[in-house]
């Protein structure tokens, strides 16, 4: 009962609003700008149900791909930071978004089992 008069669980709950908002927009983001590119292809026969799975479940992996990607360049850059100029940064910064989406499939179960490990899941499992 002290639990509930002390809302501590309010501030539980209010931690997951962004991430859970940021996840359905995402979501919305990524249906909204594909649907009527994904209905064109079904109605002229051209859909390949197999490319857009592939695409799909990169789409929902690519986060834990670039949770290894960075926390790879932070421990090789042991946390200093690199000034670099604009004009390098923004196609290097799309070009590691595309090879990381590309290969997000099999990138994306390290990912999760550094989240796994590095958060002490495995310790509270019984």
């Amino acid at each position: 009962m002290k639990e509930i008069l002390n809302f501590n669980y309010l501030k539980k709950i209010k931690g997951l609003f962004p991430a859970l908002f940021n996840l359905i927009a995402n979501v919305l983001r990524f249906f909204g700008s594909k649907l009527k590119i994904i209905l064109i292809l079904m109605l002229t026969g051209d859909f390949h149900f197999i490319v857009f799975l592939f695409f799909l479940l990169n789409f929902f992996l690519f986060p834990f791909a670039t949770v290894v990607w960075d926390d790879l360049i932070d421990l090789l850059l042991s946390g200093n930071q690199l000034l670099l100029p604009l004009l390098f940064v923004i196609p290097w910064k799309m070009f590691k978004m595309i090879i990381l989406y590309m290969f997000a499939i099999v990138i994306a179960p390290i990912g999760l089992i550094y989240i796994y490990i590095s958060n002490g899941y495995y310790k509270k499992t019984p």
